[in-house]
């Protein structure tokens, strides 16, 4: 949990979580290590928002906390400031939760703040479609869909700034697409079919989401009728889908990093302890 022996300050990444010990290795392992490297001296620790990944991960015999139980957890410790840095993507109910602990929890800190969701505004949709631009070259013949799980109408704007951002950087053949809200299925499959990105026989279904965990598994991918890949395969593409979590993205990871800094920036500075090098 911790990169200091009695810390007084401390990171919470706060995700929605995944089941999968797959997607937690390469997606969130990576988003914690990235910010105990960027604050030395200061405990990491991680939560959970769902309520369904965390009992069922209870129900084996796994417990992840919640941001409130890992506040007061980080109480118990000592900790006196605190930074929730969240791990979602937009700013949706998920993210809410974040906001409800600290409402609870927050004043019996000496200073508590929160980071961010990777997409909070126009600069960070830039940065995420340049990730994912980088990650996931242009090929002829070929469309790429990124799917998210939505988050209300905020989050429904934001997703659609990646696209706008994702043709800015001349990647046309990028669609934006979300489990639920208005950028869903049938508007894909109809930007498709128009050949609004391009000439496209094979579509690339990657997730837009931090894990690759059961939603890009089974509602993204996968055999069920109800699926992503199902309906495009029925749509006559070609379709092959990429299990790639934002977490595993050095520049996804930078820019959690830099959310979380800003947090604390907005903190007063901690007083130096008697005998502390500078």
């Amino acid at each position: 949990m911790a990169n200091a022996s009695s810390p007084t300050q401390a990171v919470v990444l706060a995700s929605y979580g995944t089941t999968r010990d797959d997607a937690r290795a390469t997606c969130l392992d990576p988003v914690s290590d990235a910010l105990e490297q960027a604050f030395p001296g200061w405990l990491v620790t991680r939560a959970y928002t769902s309520r369904k990944v965390r009992r069922a991960l209870d129900a084996r015999g796994e417990h992840v906390a919640s941001v409130t139980e890992a506040l007061h957890v980080l109480l118990a410790l000592g900790v006196r400031r605190v930074v929730v840095q969240s791990g979602h993507v937009v700013p949706g109910a998920s993210f809410d939760e974040v906001g409800a602990a600290l409402g609870k929890c927050g004043r019996l800190f000496d200073e508590a703040a929160v980071g961010s969701p990777l997409l909070s505004d126009g600069s960070d949709a830039f940065c995420l479609a340049e990730a994912v631009c980088e990650r996931y070259p242009r090929e002829a013949g070929v469309a790429l869909v990124l799917v998210g799980h939505g988050g209300g109408e905020k989050g429904d704007g934001l997703f659609a700034q990646v696209e706008r951002a994702a043709h800015a950087l001349g990647r046309t053949d990028v669609l934006v697409g979300t489990l639920h809200g208005e950028a869903g299925r049938a508007r894909v499959l109809e930007e498709l079919g128009s050949g609004a990105a391009g000439d496209a026989r094979l579509v690339r279904l990657a997730p837009l989401m931090m894990c690759a965990g059961a939603h890009a598994h089974r509602d993204m991918a996968g055999p069920d009728p109800a699926s992503w890949e199902s309906s495009l395969a029925a749509a006559g593409f070609e379709v092959e889908p990429l299990q790639v979590g934002l977490g595993e993205l050095p520049a996804v990871r930078e820019l959690v990093v830099r959310h979380a800094r800003e947090a604390a920036s907005g903190m007063p500075a901690a007083p130096t302890e008697p005998g502390a090098s500078a």
